[in-house]
This record gives structure tokens, C-alpha cells and sequence, in this order.
């Protein structure tokens, strides 16, 4: 098992002929439209091949399943590297935004808004390289186009989203990117009061 979530499960496998490791989301078919263009996750990574996103291999559909075939990661959630070191230094904190930034960069320019963007949702890979990861609520926009769905962790959420108004999606994800900056910057989440 390498988690859990409000959608499904995510258990680590072996590819019997590669022999490599891949994890599997584990995803009940009631949450899956028939249709697979139309169901977010899916869409949104078949569209983004980037190296800073999680890689979808394959999808398999089972009579009460959905499984998504994905790149195993196992440095981990970003979320759990930075409690271990309570913050990260400057140069640390940097490498990782640039990388961040670089795959939102690219879903947004692909017309693809993640919406659930947080340090839970980011794994690390090779040499502690980042890949955002969970699109279980992404979505496509058009520019100047409003949003209004409530998605996301609280913590994370841009105000408007908050206050249960239209949003524009790029922007939603950008605030959420501030979030996290602050968070790697001062090993604080953004609720809780600063210690001395």
C-alpha cells in the first residue's frame, strides 16, 4: 500500500515482463464515467507527458474498477520530506519550485488546470526530483472562461474558491503554488501560528 485517498487507493505492483515497479490507482467504477474522455484524471494524463508529472501507462477498466497504471515514486509526498527537515533551505526550495512551476507552466499552456495542487500531491522521484501527481480534479479551461466546481484542500484554496465564488483556474493553481512556497520556506503551513 503506498496510500490512500477520498477516490481510491494506490498499491505499488511489479510489471511481470519489465520487471519494473509501477504503482496502481485503485479507483471504484461508480467514480468513472463510461466514457473515459470525459473523466478528468485520465484525460489529463494522457495529455501530459512532462517530466515533472507523474507518467500514466496504462488504464485498465474491471467490472467494479478502474485501475491507473502509473510511474512509482519512491521518494515519497513532498509533504512528508519537508516535515523530516521542518523547512528546506533556499537553493533546496528553489530547485523544487522551478520544477513545480515547470509542469503547472506546461498543464496550463496544455489548457489543463490541476485544482488539488498541495505538498501531498507532489512525490519525489530520482535524485529528488519532483513529479505533481493526483488529477482527480483537473480540468480544462479556456482563457477568460470561469470556474465555479469547490475542489481542493482547504489550506491550499485560493479565496474566491473559498468564498464559493467563480474562479479562473490558472490562477486558482498559482495561488495554491504560493501556498506551498511559503510552506517550503518556513516549514509552517499556512493555519498554523508561527513558533519561535
Amino acid at each position: 500500500m503506498l496510500g490512500v485517498g477520498k477516490h481510491g487507493e494506490v498499491r505499488q505492483a511489479t510489471h511481470r515482463l519489465t520487471g519494473r515497479d509501477v504503482a496502481i490507482k485503485f479507483i471504484p467504477r461508480e467514480d468513472c464515467p463510461e466514457d473515459a474522455s470525459a473523466w478528468s484524471e485520465i484525460t489529463a494524463l494522457k495529455t501530459l507527458q512532462h517530466p515533472h508529472v507523474v507518467r500514466l501507462y496504462d488504464v485498465i477498466r474491471a467490472p467494479r474498477t478502474v485501475m491507473l497504471v502509473l510511474e512509482c515514486l519512491k521518494g515519497g509526498e513532498l509533504f512528508d520530506y519537508l516535515i523530516s527537515r521542518r523547512r528546506l533551505s533556499e537553493s533546496e526550495g528553489q530547485r523544487f519550485v522551478r520544477q513545480i512551476l515547470s509542469a503547472l507552466d506546461f498543464c496550463h499552456r496544455k489548457g489543463i488546470v490541476h485544482r488539488d495542487l498541495k505538498l501531498e500531491n507532489i512525490l519525489l522521484g530520482d535524485n529528488d526530483d519532483i513529479k505533481v501527481t493526483d488529477f482527480g480534479f483537473s480540468n480544462v479551461f479556456k482563457d477568460g472562461g470561469l470556474m465555479s466546481t469547490f475542489v481542493g484542500s482547504p489550506a491550499y484554496c485560493a479565496p474566491e474558491i473559498l468564498a464559493n465564488q467563480k474562479y479562473i483556474g490558472p490562477m486558482a493553481d498559482v495561488w495554491s503554488l504560493g501556498v506551498i512556497i511559503f510552506t517550503i520556506l518556513t516549514g509552517q503551513r499556512r493555519h498554523q501560528p508561527a513558533k519561535d
